[in-house]
């Protein structure tokens, strides 16, 4: 089984817990009885990476073509037949999710660069995490979803239109690398408020129609809003 770091990292520490009462004689049986059900519980919450086998892969792009799977949570490898996963490409795990089992939760590994147009179209995802490394997210690629927050790294400087509508979506940063806010980026979600920085250069149309926003504080340098 291929582990994640962080369930690791869970286990190890707790065998060191482990080893100090089991070591220590004065310990009485309640607390080495409750030892060995802490470490039989972390080897219970191990969380593996989903198998390679699930996913259809372009080895010389390094593109995640369509996930096989029936439903999640999806941890997506880093690496896939000894290749680095760097894009997970057009409609690869869109789905009908009033029909087909949710991905719930996706678990996007840091070596992923772009994240193609309608890559998680209707998936019933409920969270998903969006690496450093990401400089582009294509059109429709998270529409239609049950999101309700979202962290978008520095590093994004292009996303397509439509890409996080229709979702719950009640809290957003705006990326600096991000000039243009596309037409109805965040269309129909929950937000509440927003804020840009001073770079924005254009903000498409009904970017921000259908949410919840009283008021927001347009940068100077604005040159460009599409009603």
């Amino acid at each position: 089984q291929n582990y994640t770091e962080e369930s690791l990292e869970k286990l190890k520490g707790t065998i060191n817990d482990a080893e100090k009462v089991l070591h220590d004689y004065d310990r009485t049986q309640d607390e080495i009885d409750n030892a060995i059900k802490v470490l039989e519980d972390a080897i219970g919450d191990l969380i593996s990476y989903t198998d390679e086998s699930q996913f259809k892969f372009d080895e010389e792009t390094g593109t995640i073509t369509e996930y096989l799977g029936k439903g999640g949570p999806v941890l997506i490898p880093s690496e896939i037949k000894g290749v680095t996963v760097k894009t997970i490409g057009e409609k690869a795990f869109e789905r009908d999710a009033d029909k087909d089992p949710k991905l719930v939760k996706v678990e996007i590994p840091e070596s992923v660069e772009e994240i193609k147009e309608y890559a998680f179209y209707n998936s019933g995802l409920e969270e998903v995490n969006i690496p450093e490394n990401v400089m582009e997210i294509g059109r429709y690629a998270f529409y239609h979803n049950d999101l309700t927050a979202i962290e978008l790294p520095e590093s994004i400087g292009l996303i397509g239109a439509y890409a996080f509508a229709e979702n719950d979506i009640n809290k957003v940063n705006i990326p600096k690398q991000l000039k243009k806010i596309e037409n109805r980026l965040f269309f129909n979600n929950k937000l509440e408020s927003i804020e840009f920085h001073d770079d924005i250069e254009s903000i498409g149309q009904y970017a921000f129609s259908r949410n919840k926003i009283s008021e927001v504080k347009i940068p100077n340098n604005i040159k460009e809003i599409n009603s």
